[in-house]
């Protein structure tokens, strides 16, 4: 039982974020730019850091000759996607730590070309602060191009001084290349940049935590942005369903539509509706929004989950949240941190003209789950599984759910399972009908090996504590794959991180496609309309909302992607680019050209 809770209940509407242009981080007597005259973005492909922030400073930088390659670093960032002609490369990381001054602050690893180079590294711990350090790394081979350094973030941001890339082209002529990480051109080192979006994608680094229970993917490891992005409205909760005439139809919540505004929190609780026309997500309308309400006692708040239009009848599907949109506990602020149940659906014939309430209730929903105070649920916010136009690509005909939740509510952290954190993913199906869909003896829920219609038998279809929020699920046809994105919330507040399972069956087992670390920075309701999947289902538009609590508890949100904002998010993405399916065999020898520091092989 979660007790000693403080909240005030006021307008819980997700506000629409001042998108912030950098992260300052307390103490730091520094200058920062996310994107400064130095770090202009490279033209003709993709050239530079994956994003960061820099810093500068004039304290004086202890073990070399080169002190002002050493006085600018980048941090908060992912990694580096440098151009580099196929050879074979002596590669020299730079690094000092410019802040900290106390080991176990700072602590990261270094992938690269995906292979584990640095498993753990702290600075401080072996060089102390504002002391030069250098790693080298021999025999890197260059196979497309191109240089790919990833940063895997533990304790803090990575930081890095600067890059030197040595060796011979395949060609046999020598090259080297030489960048001032945070800092402008200096001698013979360039100035750092950041990597261009839009000339020719823009790969996102998986870095997933390091206790992560999923296999990394073989057949789908990894994703390119190509810079197109398109933004619709001032609301949030978008998940389109395509329907037998072509047109998308959706829920959509707290917020305005085309001057009509719908707010799910409090006794007045209300839930939007819209229709979606077009096939270009560039140019798409958003008509026919409409509003419904709906009772949420005993909860404080009733949302939109499940949405599905199957044989010309609209399903539309609503949860309770609790206790407030705005609970302060232990000094921080939370946004609905229990999740409730899933109520039921109400159906329209008519697209969304006319609708007809669900006869289940808050009080006695369709699973029989109750979470008024903080208990877990397995179906608190269930959505259908996208299986294309009319649900064509369903494996039996039947209309299938996924939702996050928890089993174990026993000492857990607070905010355990919300709206957007939880423990696991459960999954269910029924014949879609009117007569179906509100009666939960026409549901089979999945029990680990098989089917069963008894919910108390119900086990998760994937599980990774204290990590696996709201979901949504896609079946990419071209493909064969189902698609599976999860976000995992944090404190309900801050920073989110999205990642996308891939399985060859509905069940799994489910690998790791891509971790997308701070997407958004704070993206959620994440979803994959399959309208808009190509013919070789290799591009894919992310459909999210981003950014709703820019500011809360200290924390500064800024878009990242660019286009990340409140409102319906469009986002495309390239599977399988090229340079991801290349696996380098390394001979990993780290030396340090300061203070004679030898690291074993792949530490």
């Amino acid at each position: 039982m979660l007790k000693q809770i403080n909240f005030s209940f006021r307008r819980p509407i997700r506000l629409i974020a001042a998108l912030c242009a950098s992260l300052v981080l307390a103490g730091m007597q520094t200058s920062y730019a996310a994107e400064n005259s130095a770090a202009a973005p490279a033209s003709g492909s993709i050239d530079g850091a994956f994003e960061g922030q820099t810093q500068a400073t004039t304290a004086p930088v202890a073990g070399t000759d080169e002190v002002p390659v050493y006085q600018t670093v980048r941090f908060n960032f992912d990694g580096y996607y440098l151009k580099v002609p196929n050879g074979t490369y002596t590669v020299t990381l730079k690094f000092v730590e410019p802040f900290y001054d106390k080991p176990g602050a700072r602590v990261f690893g270094v992938k690269i070309q995906e292979k584990q180079v640095i498993e753990t590294l702290d600075i401080y711990a072996k060089a102390g602060k504002n002391q030069a350090i250098d790693f080298t790394f021999k025999d890197i081979e260059v196979k497309i191009g191109a240089l790919r350094i990833d940063f895997t973030r533990k304790v803090e941001f990575p930081c890095i001084a600067g890059i030197v890339i040595d060796g011979t082209t395949k060609a046999g002529q020598p090259f080297t290349r030489k960048i001032n990480c945070g800092g402008h051109k200096f001698k013979d080192y360039e100035a750092d940049r950041v990597a261009n979006w839009a000339s020719g994608g823009y790969h996102w680094p998986s870095a997933s935590p390091t206790n992560c229970p999923f296999k990394q993917s073989s057949s789908l490891n990894g994703i390119v942005f190509t810079g197109r992005h398109a933004e619709y409205t001032g609301a949030d909760t978008w998940y389109p369903s395509w329907a037998s005439d072509d047109k998308m139809y959706s829920s959509w919540t707290d917020g305005e539509v085309n001057g009509l505004d719908s707010l799910s929190g409090g006794e007045n609780s209300r839930t939007g509706y819209a229709t979606i026309l077009g096939n270009d997500p560039l140019h798409l309308q958003v008509v026919d929004q409409g509003v419904y309400k709906s009772d949420p006692s005993p909860y404080l708040g009733r949302y939109p989950c499940g949405s599905l239009v199957y044989n010309g009848v609209w399903y539309y599907g609503t949860y309770g949240l609790h206790p407030s949109g705005d609970v302060k506990h232990e000094g921080i602020v939370y946004n609905w941190p229990w999740l409730g149940p899933l109520v039921g659906f109400r159906y329209s014939t008519d697209f969304g003209k006319t609708w007809t309430q669900t006869p289940c209730t808050p009080e006695k929903p369709l699973f029989g789950e109750h979470a008024l105070h903080g208990e877990p649920v397995k179906f608190g916010a269930p959505h259908f599984v996208d299986f294309g136009k009319n649900m064509e690509h369903s494996p039996d005909g039947k209309a299938y759910i996924v939702g996050h939740g928890a089993s174990d509510g026993t000492n857990r952290r607070f905010g355990y399972n919300s709206w957007i954190t939880g423990d696991e993913i459960y999954i269910a199906r029924v014949t879609p009908g009117i007569e179906n869909m509100n009666d939960m003896s026409k549901y089979e829920f999945f029990d680990g090996s098989g089917w069963t219609k008894d919910f108390s038998k119900t086990k998760p279809i994937a599980a990774w504590r204290d990590h696996m929020g709201c979901v949504t699920m896609t079946y990419n046809a071209p493909l064969k794959k189902y698609l599976m994105c999860v976000t995992d919330g944090g404190n309900t507040t801050g920073f989110y991180s999205t990642y996308i399972l891939e399985s060859d069956t509905i069940t799994g087992p489910f690998k790791m496609a891509q971790y997308l670390y701070h997407f958004g920075e704070q993206a959620y309701f994440v979803n994959i309309p399959s309208k808009f999947i190509s013919a070789d289902g290799l591009t894919l538009w992310l459909c999210y909302a981003a950014n709703f609590a820019p500011e809360w508890n200290g924390v500064k949100i800024k878009a990242n992607p660019p286009g990340s904002r409140y409102g319906m998010c469009l986002q495309e993405i390239r599977l399988n680019e090229k340079y991801k399916s290349v696996i380098v065999d390394l001979k990993v020898t780290p030396e340090s050209r300061r203070k004679d520091i030898i690291l074993p092989a792949g530490k």
